[in-house]
């Protein structure tokens, strides 16, 4: 089974994109959020490869909301839920993306769920240095430990977790 999670945020005034403000106010910034929403949905809805797709809120205080994907106390803890999730059993693939990721498109989906078919981990890098996008073709709970979310090393970090975890 290929699966496909989408990982946003309400875009609520107020609490979508609180780092933006105050260079924006909080309606251009959920106003911002809503659109990269909707690019993110529309990529997630024309990605030919996945079998199921679901959409996954995450809440102001980073908890996941759904019960496709559930919470943890970290990002790496709650990456690492979501994928027990997505990645069941053997010959499972499971692909995660982030709603904040505009340059990610139906054919990057696509072809991370190819790239799965001969390796455990894919990512996609953003331009800060972070990923934007995960796939792995194996529950791997021990790649989300110890990570610097929201640095420019957690692509790099990741990496090379993946990499000492062979």
């Amino acid at each position: 089974m290929r699966r496909l999670a989408l990982l946003a945020q309400p875009p609520t005034i107020g609490q979508a994109k609180p780092r933006l403000s105050p260079a924006l106010p909080p309606g251009a910034a959920a106003a911002l959020a809503g659109a990269l929403l909707e690019d993110a949905v529309d990529a997630m809805r024309a990605a030919a490869a996945p079998d199921e797709r679901f959409l996954s809120w995450v809440g102001a205080d980073g908890t996941l909301l759904g019960r496709e994907v559930p919470g943890g106390e970290d990002p790496g803890a709650r990456l690492a839920a979501a994928f027990q999730s997505l990645v069941q059993i053997e010959g499972d693939r499971g692909v995660l993306f982030g709603a904040d990721c505009p340059s990610l498109t139906a054919a990057t989906i696509d072809l991370a769920f190819e790239k799965l078919e001969g390796a455990d981990v894919v990512l996609a890098r953003t331009r800060a240095g972070g990923v934007g996008l995960i796939g792995l073709s194996r529950s791997a709970e021990a790649l989300f430990r110890d990570v610097a979310w929201s640095s420019g090393r957690v692509l790099a970090q990741l990496a090379e977790r993946a990499e000492s975890l062979g």
